[in-house]
């Protein structure tokens, strides 16, 4: 029983493991992707010796610190808490049960021993599947739980350029949308907005280097002012239409207003399988399968378990017969 419990462990193992993801960003700028509720190693750098690091958060409220190495002495701060480590010995940044929260951009800081600056790496993380539907499967043998483990199918993050006066997206209902809206915003200010048949309606605003989410997008999206890209997430129905980006200098003269038509895939999807259905599918047939193969061979080696310790009735049976047999034929031999 006890391989039979190391086999599913390993299976388990297996599973989870598929989620780890590991990501160099030593270079001075990177991007990294991540499954969500995965984990994630991010190669910060090949040797800390003499230096002292500040990792922080971009967002639009300004930089929020994640964890400061000084003096040989790290110490974690900010969302992941309790969820990340820093590696001083291999410049490893470890993050474990990822959350939709932990996208978007970061910078590390890196300093010498006197505090001179000796720069500043980017990394933008994007996290798979935004929209993800979980399975999960638990196993139980003899009634010692061995836990629950999570299948995720993820949504793949949706990309487009919308740099143009004129463009059309496309993205999958539930998923995540990065939309380019500008190059360079220095010196601008935006309003970014939705047109609809009772007028238009307010996305965001930016003025004088501050960013303000506004209306059904607040809480899903983002502006990023250091790349010009809105992010959207958790894409609903509601969120196609056509959208106005209007750009205005810094005293206020317009620079020009461009369409974007956001179209939502997945809004009629009647009886058709999309891929994601379809992913899905093949994902729960995988799991029929694997369930089916750990059930057979704990059958097994419950059967022989339980041979061992009580010889089976079949072969009981078999050997009174044959004893019978035996003291039947004995006298005849005796006569002889």
């Amino acid at each position: 029983m006890e391989i039979v419990t190391g086999l599913v462990l390993l299976m388990l193992r297996g599973l989870s493991d598929a989620t780890a993801t590991t990501c160099d960003a030593t270079q001075k700028s990177s991007q990294c992707f991540v499954a969500l509720g995965g984990t994630l190693d991010l190669k910060l750098m090949t040797s800390v010796s003499g230096c002292e690091l500040q990792f922080k958060k971009n967002r639009t409220q300004g930089p929020e610190q994640i964890f400061i190495m000084k003096k040989n002495k790290v110490s974690i701060k900010g969302p992941t808490e309790g969820r990340s480590e820093f590696f001083m010995n291999n410049g490893t940044f470890r993050l474990t049960n990822v959350e939709r929260a932990d996208s978007g951009q970061y910078f590390l800081e890196v300093y010498n021993s006197d505090g001179s600056s000796l720069g500043t790496r980017i990394i933008q993380l994007v996290i798979k599947g935004s929209s993800l539907e979980t399975k999960k499967i638990q196993l139980d043998v003899k009634g010692t739980s061995l836990g629950t483990r999570e299948i995720q199918l993820d949504i793949k993050v949706t990309t487009c350029n919308a740099t143009q006066k004129s463009s059309q997206c496309f993205v999958a209902l539930g998923g995540t949308l990065d939309l380019k809206l500008m190059n360079n915003v220095s010196g601008c200010e935006l309003q970014f907005k939705k047109n609809r048949t009772q007028g238009p309606e307010q996305i965001f605003i930016m003025k004088k280097n501050k960013v303000s989410i506004k209306g059904p997008t607040e809480g899903r999206s983002e502006f990023f002012m250091n790349n010009g890209t809105f992010r959207l997430t958790n894409v609903e129905r509601a969120d196609s239409g056509q959208y106005f980006l209007e750009v205005y200098n810094s005293d206020g003269s317009s620079l020009g207003t461009r369409i974007i038509q956001l179209d939502i895939k997945g809004e009629s999807l009647g009886n058709k399988q999309t891929e994601d259905q379809l992913e899905i599918k093949k994902h729960n047939q995988l799991m029929v399968i694997i369930a089916g193969l750990v059930g057979g061979l704990l059958l097994a080696v419950m059967l022989v378990t339980i041979c061992k310790v009580k010889r089976c009735p079949a072969k009981q049976t078999q050997d009174s017969a044959l004893w019978m047999k035996m003291e039947a034929i004995e006298p005849v031999e005796n006569r002889n």
